[in-house]
């Protein structure tokens, strides 16, 4: 890195004049690599499609060190990494719900420090359009809870309407996977700052939402209380301040969206199990 910064002095010097650190820079990244370095990096994004492709092989060891790889890419590479974000979304979405927990756990890790790096208006048009398509959602939850949680831009909840309505679909909301219930939860956690009491569309959905996940999980203590813990939130958000007036004005329109309720005839049914934790 100094060698190159040494070689491309005219090219760098500009750039070195005004390169500072954030004060906000991330706390997992011990120390910021050199001008060099990340001009190098830079200046080989071609590799990143090579480290994607090894990301999903059938060897757990190619996969983690893949990721690792990722994970220096992305440090290198800080926001200059936005132009790259839609070639990464898919695999990322995928490896963060990799069946071996080190390679997820790596690959949530990742997400965060993206969340940080890139702003939330550049990734979220295409983890938005993942969510919608990708049959198996928890990776993809999992990798928007990390970015948003790591997210510093202001305009973070902008398009947070659009992402509740997403959510809202019974195969994310009323899935009977503990999983993927603790996942939402999660995400619901990290985006109630975005809640605001003079919208009171966002309101309803983050109620509809935060309900389904308390009574499709009402057998599991842990996602009853944790969904419980989120319909308490929103109310102390909203100007309503009361669980029980919220229920009185909201309830109604999370049983419409109780679609196709009369054909559930097994027991086990996401609808049925919706409406049997709503009422207890």
């Amino acid at each position: 890195g100094d060698l190159y910064l040494e070689e491309n002095q005219a090219e760098l010097q500009t750039i070195s004049l005004i390169d500072d650190i954030s004060k906000d820079y991330p706390k997992s990244i011990k120390k910021r690599p050199t001008l060099g370095c990340r001009a190098i990096v830079r200046k080989s994004l071609k590799v990143l499609n090579i480290i994607l492709h090894e990301m999903e092989d059938w060897k757990e060891d190619v996969r983690l060190h893949s990721t690792k790889l990722l994970m220096q890419i992305v440090i290198h590479s800080e926001d200059h990494l936005a132009t790259k974000y839609y070639d990464i979304n898919a695999v990322l979405c995928k490896t963060c719900a990799d069946q071996e927990i080190p390679v997820a756990k790596l690959a949530v890790n990742v997400a965060e420090i993206i969340g940080y790096f890139v702003s939330q208006k550049t990734w979220s048009k295409y983890i938005f359009e993942e969510l919608k398509t990708r049959q198996n959602k928890l990776g993809t939850i999992k990798c928007m809870n990390a970015l948003y949680r790591n997210s510093l831009s202001k305009e973070r909840y902008d398009n947070l309407s659009e992402l509740l309505e997403i959510l809202l679909d019974s195969s994310i909301c009323q899935n009977n996977s503990a999983s993927l219930q603790s996942e939402l939860i999660q995400l619901l956690e990290t985006l109630a700052p975005g809640i605001s009491n003079e919208n009171e569309v966002i309101e309803k959905h983050f109620y509809v939402i935060a309900l389904k996940i308390a009574a499709i999980g009402y057998d599991d203590d842990s996602i009853k209380t944790c969904g419980m813990n989120i319909l308490k939130l929103i109310a102390d958000k909203s100007t309503i301040k009361s669980l029980l007036e919220m229920h009185s004005k909201y309830l109604k329109d999370a049983l419409k969206s109780l679609d196709a309720l009369d054909k559930a005839n097994n027991e086990m049914s996401e609808q049925v199990l919706v409406l049997y934790g709503i009422i207890c």
